[in-house]
């Protein structure tokens, strides 16, 4: 089924297949630039929210339920699609980027670019720096799953780009939310690797208009200590946490986004993860 919104003549289509968290203000930001938009949802409930972002909703359900035209004659399409890693839904994800590729392949023959959503769930948690030219071993389920749905992307798209990205954080995000309900919060020493939504999807758009490819983590380039984030988070929001704990071991193990700021010239809005929620 489709819900028409007044289309932009001559205007670029980018289809954004998960019209979720990030990628309904993704795709409500892309209108306002005068794309084109289409979305997914599973919802009829989300319906009306796409139309009043300015985006043409398509209901689908991948991989079982396939809406044909919201494949069709697409410019650029964006995979906002959750990896599934934490619900055992991994499976399902990974045969919904198979179904998306040959869906494309079939219905949009002339696309440009596909850009997938990642994560930095694939690399280790060893100590030490991580960067997109670290060599390590698939380990566990969630790495694999991940390394396969990307490997999936670039064998299929000569023009592709995959973003890695950190712990998404912002608005009603926020770290202090998930530790309201212990009774005591221990100290966490580990560096956190977050980034902000605002930043995910400049760099998404910087992505649409520039010939990018190839892989980027997107980080924000400061990791304070995640008992810090907790607490600043808390006194943004003006919520009260549970009383300290003990001192943790840090977990020492930090993403670099270092790749994408030189190559792209990219400076992030939210640098610290402190300050993700001060204005």
């Amino acid at each position: 089924m489709i819900f028409l919104v007044q289309l932009k003549k001559n205007s670029p289509v980018v289809a954004i297949a998960g019209c979720g968290w990030t990628g309904l203000p993704l795709g409500k930001k892309l209108s306002i630039d005068n794309y084109q938009v289409k979305g997914s949802v599973r919802h009829d409930e989300k319906i009306t929210i796409l139309n009043n972002a300015g985006i043409t909703p398509y209901l689908m359900n991948l991989p079982d339920e396939v809406n044909k035209r919201f494949f069709t004659e697409n410019d650029f399409l964006v995979i906002s699609i959750p990896a599934g890693t934490k619900s055992g839904k991994g499976k399902l994800y990974l045969e919904s980027i198979r179904e998306i590729i040959k869906q494309l392949k079939l219905l949009s023959p002339g696309l440009s670019k596909v850009i997938l959503l990642s994560s930095i769930g694939i690399y280790p948690h060893d100590e030490g720096q991580w960067t997109e030219d670290s060599g390590f071993e698939l380990e566990s389920d969630k790495q694999n799953i991940i390394r396969t749905a990307e490997k999936l992307i670039q064998e299929n798209f000569e023009n592709n780009l995959i973003l890695r990205l950190g712990g998404l954080m912002g608005y009603d995000r926020y770290l202090a939310k998930y530790y309201l309900k212990k009774d005591i919060l221990d100290i966490d020493p580990t560096p956190v690797n977050y980034v902000h939504r605002d930043d995910v999807i400049d760099v998404v758009i910087e992505g649409i208009q520039k010939d990018h490819r190839g892989i980027y983590n997107v980080v924000a380039p400061e990791h304070p200590p995640k008992y810090e984030v907790i607490q600043n988070s808390a006194h943004s929001k003006s919520v009260k946490l549970p009383p300290s704990g003990k001192k943790l071991t840090p977990e020492s193990r930090t993403i670099s986004g270092k790749k994408l700021m030189n190559e792209w010239d990219f400076g992030f809005k939210y640098p610290d993860p402190n300050r993700f929620w001060s204005n």
